[in-house]
């Protein structure tokens, strides 16, 4: 079974204090002025040093609101309410509380992940959002990397991984291993036109299951999909549509004859036929489902 691990992003924390910051009380700034230290989201509070920063006119019991827009927050989420406690002559603030939770996080590269893959068969990380929000590139050797078209403060490089799994689709870069077998498999069954993302779906789970190329081969040609594409499920059948799929051209009567021949008796299955075609390389080249040339392999998880 693949294993999977799960990155959780999150805004970088940050440590900052901000100096000489006043609020409301009941409508009315009477003057008071705090240093409001935020370290990992939790508030720190003194009065500020200067001059006249106790205020005046302040009774027990009042409370002075910092808006979290202040403090490098939002408003109402991360407001801090300081609580007068005792007052000093003409109502300065002597002794108070306070309550509120800071921000954690300022914006800027809050995430910069780089992961590299174990020896698992399919090592999957889940992203979170769908695959549309985010941009991917890939290199030649493999490696990905993950970034937000809008936000700057998102970077995943990953390296060795087989597949990155967002909500809605997953990507496969297993395109030398299991997930292109698959897509092989169904190009040679369905037409390289017809390979479908819930398709290589249902098949990729197969194969990550343990399945082995030929039964997965079996699976499909079982499949009320590949009987409804190639009309019937015999063995002429069978030849005609995965030589029609492979070449590119109809079978002629002797190589008809031959392979429903061979399969007729038994001499070798329908999923060994197809997988063996699926290897072919010129199959697999440029020219024809190309997949030589690709770099990731998009598809629907779905259940077998």
């Amino acid at each position: 079974m693949p294993i999977t691990t799960k990155l959780t992003i999150a805004d970088k924390p940050i440590n900052a204090t901000y100096e000489n910051v006043t609020g409301l009380t009941g409508g009315t700034d009477l003057g008071a002025k705090f240093d409001v230290t935020k370290t990992d989201g939790v508030y720190t509070v003194v009065m500020d040093s200067s001059a006249g920063s106790s205020g005046s006119g302040y009774a027990p019991g009042n409370t002075v609101t910092i808006k979290g827009s202040d403090l490098g927050g939002v408003d109402g989420t991360n407001d801090l309410i300081v609580t007068v406690a005792t007052i000093g002559a003409g109502g300065k603030i002597a002794t108070y509380g306070a309550v509120g939770t800071g921000r954690v996080g300022d914006g800027d590269i809050d995430v910069l992940f780089e992961g590299t893959g174990t020896s698992a068969k399919a090592e999957t990380f889940l992203l979170g959002g769908k695959k549309f929000e985010f941009n991917l590139s890939v290199t030649s050797k493999g490696v990905a990397t993950v970034t937000h078209p809008v936000l700057d403060n998102v970077s995943l490089v990953l390296t060795d991984v087989e597949r990155l799994a967002f909500s809605d689709k997953t990507v496969a870069f297993d395109v030398k291993g299991d997930a292109g077998e698959v897509y092989a498999l169904l190009a040679a069954a369905f037409g390289n036109g017809d390979v479908t993302e819930k398709l290589l779906g249902k098949y990729i789970a197969a194969k990550d299951s343990g399945k082995t190329d030929s039964e997965v081969a079996q699976l499909i040609l079982n499949s009320k999909e590949y009987k409804e594409d190639a009309l019937g499920s015999s063995n002429e059948t069978f030849v005609k549509q995965v030589y029609k799929n492979v070449t590119g051209e109809t079978i002629g009567m002797s190589d008809l004859e031959y392979f429903t021949g061979i399969l007729d008796r038994k001499e070798i299955s329908q999923p060994d036929l197809l997988e063996y075609a699926s290897n072919l390389e010129f199959f697999r080249s440029e020219d024809y489902i190309d997949l030589v040339g690709m770099t990731t392999i998009t598809y629907v998880p779905e259940a077998i």
